[in-house]
């Protein structure tokens, strides 16, 4: 699985032609929108745009696109079209991308979303301000995320504490969490659009191999994923994800709150605010309470745990 790239070079009209030629007994019934042609070989796709965006998908995306790039650099002295093995910059196309939130919260769930956007809805989401959730304040996510949500297919899914505690009990790390619920969301998205040939990115959290390593006992794998650091400023899908995710997990921490009689809120993040939170939540309710709302595999759980000690 380590072998599985995504390569894009850019063709000139000389290439085009030249592509088209060499591929057309290879062409997919199905092509995608914006393509020249798609085209599909024993180890990779190969997706050829009006744009002249060249991109290779699958273990053999390093070996047929440096077959190109090495034809067009004969072309000139100068180097036509440059490899760019992902991470690289998709702002400009249609693909599917997820993004996880909740993670580093010591309260709350993990939330992950798929969310699937088409080129031509990329200025209606630029004025609407997408970005990454990060860069915007949870005021202005809530705000928005509504009118996302309105026109950008997507699938979330919410993993409680109680659940994700079971997990980590079983001996599942927090990489493999993470890799099973992007799987998950990713698979569910792609069966509603019925499209295999879309582009697909994930805010990288861990080597691909690592990453689908921890999907080897699943039957429905997502593969041929490119895998971006910093997606979120790199494609429009991942940022509307991390909205989506992050608009979803404020929610479940409103509802969080309310359920254990705190409706003014539970404080975020892992920081000392946290642990006194969580221990005085503690005194009140006993210690089964963290294994309902809270990630017990934190270090966090040890600063409660004494400060609750320290305050009998």
């Amino acid at each position: 699985m380590a072998g599985n790239l995504t390569v894009v070079l850019k063709a000139d009209e000389k290439l085009k032609e030249k592509l088209t030629k060499f591929y057309c007994d290879d062409f997919c019934e199905k092509t995608p929108q914006y393509a020249i042609f798609q085209a599909k070989t024993e180890d990779c796709t190969i997706t050829l745009y009006q744009s002249g965006k060249l991109m290779f998908q699958g273990k053999g995306a390093e070996r047929e696109s440096s077959i190109w790039n090495a034809w067009m650099q004969k072309q000139t002295s100068e180097p036509q079209a440059k490899a760019v093995v992902a991470p690289a910059v998709y702002t400009d196309t249609t693909a599917i991308g997820s993004d996880e939130v909740g993670t580093g919260d010591f309260f709350g769930p993990i939330v992950v979303t798929a969310a699937f956007v088409r080129e031509e809805q990329f200025a209606l989401l630029r004025q609407l301000g997408v970005r990454d959730s990060k860069k915007l304040t949870d005021e202005k996510i809530c705000r928005i995320v509504p009118q996302i949500m309105e026109v950008v297919p997507h699938v979330t899914r919410v993993l409680g504490n109680e659940e994700y505690n079971r997990m980590r009990a079983n001996g599942i790390n927090m990489n493999q969490v993470k890799a099973l619920i992007h799987n998950d969301c990713l698979f569910r998205l792609k069966k509603q659009l019925q499209d295999d040939s879309v582009l697909v990115v994930v805010d990288q959290f861990e080597p691909p191999a690592a990453y689908y390593r921890h999907l080897s006992g699943e039957a429905n794998v997502i593969k041929d994923i490119c895998f971006m650091t910093k997606a979120e400023d790199q494609c429009m899908a991942v940022a509307c994800a991390s909205m989506i995710s992050r608009a979803r997990f404020l929610k479940e921490m409103d509802l969080l709150a309310e359920s254990i009689g705190h409706p003014e809120g539970i404080p975020l993040g892992a920081g000392n605010g946290v642990d006194a939170f969580a221990a005085a939540l503690l005194e009140e309710q006993g210690p089964d309470i963290l294994q309902k709302i809270a990630k017990m595999n934190f270090a966090n759980v040890e600063k409660v745990r004494q400060l609750y000690d320290q305050a009998r």
